[in-house]
């Protein structure tokens, strides 16, 4: 499928509802990057802290609910504090997670591709969450762990991949625009 055989979603849905939609997509996935660019520094497991599989509050370290995790809403309805300890939440949350939903809304309405391909969509949603985790962790702790610019790294692969396959170009053409991918990867490469 070509990209101008795809039917693009703005076609299907008005744009405001396409944009709070990936808005809404994106305060889910900053609450992911604001737990990860929490634990990663400091070397904790992405899947459990504290011997609990679940979110726990920072000070209490009482497992949290499913209504203390609904990103922005919970700590505006909760105002700013833990529905148990009344300790304060750091803002840095809402902060990471409006952040993240932004650069998802950003990224959906200017990626080629992202409003037209899913796989493109999934591609642009993650770099946005990895972006939000290298900027938080590199605000907090001035480092991005090498984990995270590989991951940015493989993005950007599979996303030339796929935009060289929704273009419907020819793989002789693949040759031509090779050289620019191999000189994004060589400069990123070169400013760890």
């Amino acid at each position: 499928m070509t990209y101008e055989a795809a039917i693009p979603l703005t076609d299907l849905l008005p744009g405001w509802v396409l944009l709070g939609s990936v808005f809404i997509l994106g305060l889910f996935l900053g609450s992911f990057a604001g737990a990860l660019s929490w634990r990663l520094p400091r070397g904790h497991s992405i899947l459990e802290f504290s011997g609990s599989r679940r979110s726990v509050c920072p000070s209490c370290r009482t497992p949290l609910h499913p209504k203390d995790l609904v990103p922005l809403l919970s700590f505006l309805v909760f105002r700013g504090k833990c529905r148990h300890c009344a300790a304060p939440i750091s803002p840095r949350y809402p902060l990471i997670e409006t952040g993240t939903a932004a650069l998802c809304v950003l990224f959906f309405a200017f990626v080629p591709y992202a409003q037209s391909s899913l796989p493109v969509f999934v591609l642009t949603m993650a770099l946005a969450v990895l972006l939000a985790v290298i900027i938080a962790i590199d605000f907090e702790h001035k480092i991005i762990p090498n984990i995270l610019n590989i991951g940015v790294a493989l993005l950007g692969i599979f996303y030339f991949l796929a935009a060289f396959l929704l273009s419907g170009k020819s793989y002789h053409q693949l040759y031509d625009d090779l050289p620019i991918l191999l000189l994004t990867v060589a400069v990123y490469a070169a400013f760890p």
